[in-house]
């Protein structure tokens, strides 16, 4: 190799090659320094040495470097053109980055600025698909919170639509329901509730004594109201039945008077006075009222 048989001496004076390897070192993105390197800037010093020269015209390094001339070329060029350190630095930068084949990239140190996160819900602008999240609420992976997200499109968030799954197209009450999700309200299913709840209990007790086999519990009873004791299987529902029927015939009036012994021959149940009345009085009235 050239190498062994060359006399040991000084190094010889920075040279434009030997320049441009330093500041490409120090400038450059490793890219780019490999580059360089296998176009023969770090060969120059074996080429003046060889040839006894210790700065080799610039024509003649780009001899020995045609796989990559035009590179070469615009490298000297630029160096052989600067008149200062700092315009030396300027063509250096635009060689590098006209070999590279870009515009306007960062060398080597750089690199695109970190991105943000300004609703500081712990996910990056860039990738934050619901921004201005509510501080402290939890998010997934996309930035969503709970209070941001809207399933099914409605327009009412998650959090506060009652009636998920809304068709698409339909228009929503503030809880997020339209009228297919409504289901149509049965008012005869308070009306039974209160019944089943509070008055039939008053009917088969001792003291309403209704469902006495000398009073109402029995067949052919009196007005058509047949009662049955809690013995009797579905008694309540039998009892609901019959007092409905009773009211729609003859009416609440009738229904209360005998209860509180006007015209009945039972005597009276539960005076007008009672809470127990009362129960019953509203019972009744509501059952008028069903359409």
């Amino acid at each position: 190799h050239p190498y062994k048989t060359l006399p040991t001496e000084q190094p010889p004076a920075p040279s434009i090659g030997a320049l441009l390897w330093a500041l490409t070192t120090l400038l450059a993105p490793p890219t780019a320094v490999v580059g360089l390197r296998r176009i023969g800037i770090e060969s120059t010093f074996y080429h003046q040495r060889r040839h006894g020269k210790k700065d080799m015209p610039a024509i003649q390094v780009c001899r020995h470097m045609i796989r990559n001339a035009v590179l070469c070329l615009a490298g000297l060029s630029a160096l052989a053109a600067a008149q200062t350190p700092g315009q030396l630095t300027g063509d250096l930068l635009n060689v590098v980055q006209t070999a590279r084949g870009l515009d306007n990239v960062a060398i080597k140190g750089e690199g695109p600025p970190p991105s943000t996160d300004d609703d500081g819900d712990g996910v990056t602008n860039n990738i934050d698909q619901c921004p201005n999240t509510p501080t402290g609420e939890a998010v997934d992976n996309q930035g969503c919170a709970e209070s941001q997200k809207d399933d099914d499109g409605d327009g009412v968030a998650n959090t506060t639509d009652q009636c998920p799954d809304t068709p698409a197209g339909e228009t929503v009450d503030e809880a997020g329901c339209s009228a297919s999700q409504l289901e149509p309200e049965d008012p005869e299913a308070s009306v039974r509730e209160v019944y089943e709840a509070d008055v039939n209990p008053l009917i088969v007790s001792a003291q309403g004594g209704c469902t006495s086999s000398g009073c109402h519990g029995r067949s052919g009873a009196p007005g058509g109201l047949q009662l049955y004791g809690a013995g009797t299987a579905n008694s309540t529902q039998l009892n609901y039945d019959s007092f409905v029927s009773y009211i729609d015939r003859s009416g609440a009036d009738r229904l209360l008077s005998k209860i509180s012994g006007v015209g009945h021959g039972g005597g009276t149940r539960y005076g007008s006075r009672t809470s127990e009345y009362a129960t019953i009085e509203a019972w009744a009235r509501s059952v008028e009222a069903l359409p």
